[in-house]
């Protein structure tokens, strides 16, 4: 396997948007229109209302400085999100060169709601390679101070049979589409 379409999150760091990331440009993309267009209104209307009423003034001041604020962020956080992806995206590219296919049982070993409503699952993950027992759990690296490992993507796939890659190597598990 040389096509990184496949993969849905490595256990180690989580979600990989392989070929989803364009979906997510899309909708990241929208927003952004969505704040820039909203913003405009609120120009149109301010404008309207000075004609009228020349008094409240601070509200909608208020109001387009703070879409002003998020429309210039979100250029920011989406550079941060490609920049980001792109080093996954170089990292799963050399560890597919050795690459495993393996079926593995996956268990759900932890539960919590993040923003209190947002299930995120910690999973196990069992498998063998040539009479090789392996186990692994997912990670995170770069979370400071919280539970790692918990992710909302992994809730699909606790308590059964799933795809994986195995990289041995680099001791890295990714997690496959499920068919």
């Amino acid at each position: 396997m040389n096509d990184t379409s496949e993969i849905i999150g490595l256990l180690r760091s989580g979600p990989f948007w392989g070929a989803q990331f364009k979906k997510i440009l899309a909708v990241y993309l929208s927003l952004v229109a969505f704040c820039l267009l909203f913003m405009g209104i609120e120009i149109w209307l301010f404008s309207v209302s000075q004609m009228e009423d020349p008094q409240p003034i601070a509200q909608f001041v208020t109001l387009i400085v703070f879409l002003a604020l998020i429309a210039s962020l979100m250029p920011v956080l989406l550079l941060i999100l490609i920049v980001k992806n792109e080093k996954k995206r170089k990292q799963v590219r050399l560890w597919l060169e050795d690459a495993v296919e393996v079926q593995a049982q996956s268990k759900e070993i932890g539960r919590i709601c993040r923003l209190g409503a947002f299930p995120c699952v910690k999973l196990q993950i069992d498998f063998d390679i040539d009479g090789v027992h392996y186990r692994r759990f997912s990670e995170s690296v770069s979370q400071k101070g919280e539970a790692g490992g918990y992710y909302y993507i992994w809730r699909k796939y606790g308590d059964r049979r799933i795809n994986i890659l195995y990289f041995p190597k680099y001791d890295e598990v990714m997690v496959l589409k499920q068919k």
